[in-house]
């Protein structure tokens, strides 16, 4: 009599294949938390070349926004499923691709084409932004960025 409950509980307990995620994989559909963030700047500041000489100078402050997504998701183990968390950033308010971001020990680093890296700590809801691509590869403006961010609600 144990061994047939037995066997009627792993039966219960143990989704049957049909009704298991078909995506193999694609953990998009496991998402149990998601919270998106807008970042702005607050001050810019660099180098530019003027006459063949680099000076260091301030930067207006441009009207971009950046998303931050934050997701947490449970990762179908054989039993048991474990959290797993990602981090995208895109502009905020255009069509552009997502760029997928590395957790670092205390923050989320996001690397934008052209070399330009985004540091984000959701806690603090800071981030700093370097642009190296202009020193490194043309004669440009390298700088570096700083702002803060919210939690937007759900």
């Amino acid at each position: 009599m144990r061994k047939l409950l037995l066997l009627m509980y792993m039966f219960v307990s143990i989704p049957a294949f049909s009704e298991a995620d078909d995506s193999f994989g694609d953990k998009r559909d496991n998402v149990i938390s998601r919270d998106n963030y807008v970042c702005v700047p607050h001050k810019i500041t660099g180098f530019r070349n003027t006459d063949n000489d680099w000076v260091s100078e301030n930067f207006r402050v441009p009207d971009i926004k950046y998303l931050i997504t934050h997701e947490v998701k449970v990762v179908d183990d054989l039993y048991k499923g474990r959290k797993e968390t990602s981090a995208y950033l895109r502009r905020f308010g255009e069509e552009s691709d997502r760029i997928e971001c590395e957790r670092g020990i205390i923050s989320w680093t996001c690397r934008e084409p052209q070399d330009s890296y985004l540091r984000v700590n959701l806690e603090r809801l800071k981030y700093v932004k370097a642009d190296m691509f202009g020193y490194v590869n043309t004669i440009d403006t390298p700088n570096l960025e700083i702002g803060t961010c919210a939690k937007l609600p759900k």
